[in-house]
Parts: C-alpha cells; sequence; structure tokens
C-alpha cells in the first residue's frame, strides 16, 4: 500500500532516508549519519507457479509475481568534529538511541519509508525487522561506528510521491437510469477532471491498486474504466445520504460503508452489482467514469486516491 496522500513529506537531500520521523544516511556534511550502501531497491524475489510435468521433461508454466522486499543499509554514525571528547560521546550515543528507537518493533503497523533519489522522491511502506549498532574501540577514538538497519516491506512497490488525490462530481442526470450510453464524443478531458470523468496518470512502470471513495449524496454509484479492456466497472446498490462514504480498497477489495459522523465504518460488499469485475490502474493514464441512478442533480462525488508505482528504483 501507498503513504497516505495526508502525510507531510520529508525534505531531503539525495540518498537520503526518513523513517517514523527521523531523518538519516545520505552524505550531507556535518549530519549524523553518513550513507555507506543501501540494498534492496532493486526488483524484489519472483514466486513462480511453474509446475513439474509429471513423468515428462520440462514444467508446465505458472504465474510469476513478487515477493515483497527486504531493503538493508549500511550507514555510518558518527559525532561531529570539533567538540570535547565528552560531548562527541554524548552526541555519538543520542544519535546511535535515536536510529534505534525508530527501528523498535513495529507489530503489523508499516510506516512510509522515504528515499530521495536522483529523480525524486520515492516510498515503501515497511516494518524493521533487524538493527544493530556494534560498539568498538572505533567509538571510543574516532567518535563513530557502523550501523545495519533492516527493513521489510510486503508490498513490492515503490511509490513515487506525493501520493495523488482528485475528485470529481457527476454529470447531469439523464433520466431515472443516470447517464445515457452509447456516450456521445468528444468528452472533456481537461483539468483533470469534467463532469463524472476522473483522469489518473500511474507515471510508473508497474501497476498499483488505488483507494476510490464515493461520498453522498447519490444513489446506486457506479465507477467505470474506460481505458482498461472490456471497461470494466464497480457498482453498489447502496443509497448515500449527504457526508456518507463508500470506500473501495482495490488491493484486498474491500467496501467500507461509513456514516456521516460516525467515526466507524463497516463492510458493505452485500451491496455490491452482480456485475462488478475489480480493477487496477495499469501504466499509463486511467480515465474513470462516475455514474449513479439519481433522476435529479445532486452532490455527490467520486475521489481517487493512488501513487505512480514501479518494482524498482
Amino acid at each position: 500500500m501507498f503513504p497516505s496522500s495526508s502525510e507531510s513529506l520529508p525534505t531531503l537531500a539525495v540518498r537520503q532516508m526518513h523513517y517514523r520521523g527521523l531523518t538519516f544516511s545520505g552524505t550531507v556534511h556535518g549530519t549524523n549519519y553518513q550513507y555507506q550502501s543501501l540494498v534492496g531497491i532493486d526488483n524484489p524475489p519472483i514466486v513462480s507457479g511453474d509446475v513439474q510435468r509429471a513423468l515428462d521433461q520440462g514444467e508446465q508454466a505458472g504465474l510469476d509475481v513478487y515477493q515483497g522486499r527486504d531493503i538493508t543499509l549500511q550507514q555510518a554514525i558518527v559525532a561531529k568534529r570539533g567538540q570535547s571528547s565528552a560531548a562527541a560521546d554524548l552526541e555519538l550515543e543520542e544519535a546511535s538511541q535515536a536510529m534505534g528507537a525508530v527501528m523498535a518493533v513495529a507489530g503489523d503497523t508499516e510506516y512510509p519509508l522515504y528515499i530521495q533519489r536522483p529523480s525524486g522522491l520515492y516510498a515503501c511502506m515497511a516494518r524493521p525487522r533487524k538493527h544493530n549498532f556494534t560498539e568498538d574501540i572505533n567509538m571510543v577514538l574516532a567518535k563513530g561506528g557502523v550501523a545495519t538497519s533492516l527493513w521489510h516491506a510486503t508490498d513490492p512497490r515503490w511509490y513515487s510521491c506525493p501520493t495523488q488525490l482528485e475528485s470529481v462530481g457527476l454529470p447531469e442526470p439523464s433520466g431515472t437510469e443516470g447517464l445515457k450510453f452509447p456516450l456521445e464524443f468528444p468528452l472533456s478531458f481537461g483539468g483533470g477532471s469534467a463532469g463524472g470523468i476522473l483522469e489518473c496518470n500511474n507515471a510508473g512502470s508497474f501497476e498499483m491498486r488505488p483507494i476510490l471513495t464515493f461520498t453522498g449524496p447519490c444513489k446506486n454509484p457506479v465507477v467505470q474504466s474506460l481505458l482498461i479492456p472490456g471497461e470494466p466497472s464497480l457498482g453498489f446498490n447502496i443509497t448515500l445520504e449527504p457526508g456518507d462514504t463508500l470506500v473501495l480498497g482495490t488491493d484486498y477489495q474491500t467496501v467500507i460503508y461509513t456514516p456521516n459522523g460516525s467515526p466507524f465504518g463497516a463492510p458493505a460488499r452485500k451491496t455490491a452489482m452482480k456485475t462488478n469485475t475489480w480493477f487496477n490502474f495499469p501504466p499509463g493514464m486511467n480515465k474513470l467514469l462516475f455514474t449513479t441512478s439519481d433522476s435529479v442533480a445532486v452532490a455527490g462525488t467520486l475521489t481517487a486516491e493512488w501513487a505512480s508505482a514501479r518494482p524498482s528504483l
């Protein structure tokens, strides 16, 4: 999963990283953390579904998919020069403790791990799995040492930052069945959205799974992907009152209904239309059509949250 669009993005130099409020790595002079090596930003391991042919040579071709990824950083943690030995010892200890604190066990919660590359800022959602900073004579004499930190990300994708968030309202109603087909062209796609149309560009090289949110008032909302072969759609037999939301998580195919003002939502997959086909955002432009069965103009909206994805940096 990608970082939320509400996340505050760090300002980093090239090869600096940021996790749970701490900036580290990089080659910025005068900082406590200095980059040495980084492993795990390329393509993650592949899980193959190939099966050996029974009593025969070769295999039956199966589906190849990516595993999660491990990211291992080696960096020097050092005290700044030009201070007393006691002050340097204290600064080194505080810097090493700060790194150890953000690498503390996180249960099943994944946090954004940000990396600044020459081409931009990227992130994956990750959990700490290992961290060590061995105390040796270098810490005593040179006021520094080498730390190794490992994160695990269950999602193999790297996401471009910032995460995108776009909304669109409904077109003018055309009777009790909503928008009439066939559509009359040309449609207007300017400015990211026209009435009922939302443009979402996955500028990466790999498919990703957006979060789609219907907000009421509207009746029986439908979102259709116009550029994917077959034009798959997701529709729901539900009436959303003003401020109600129906959130579609396309990764795990979840449907959560939250009444206006409630802090909690409830599963609502039972409202799904029988014609539903779940879809992702492939690389390139994705155009979504938002319709309802309302016969009068209503203020319902469709919101898409997504980030451009790639398997390696």
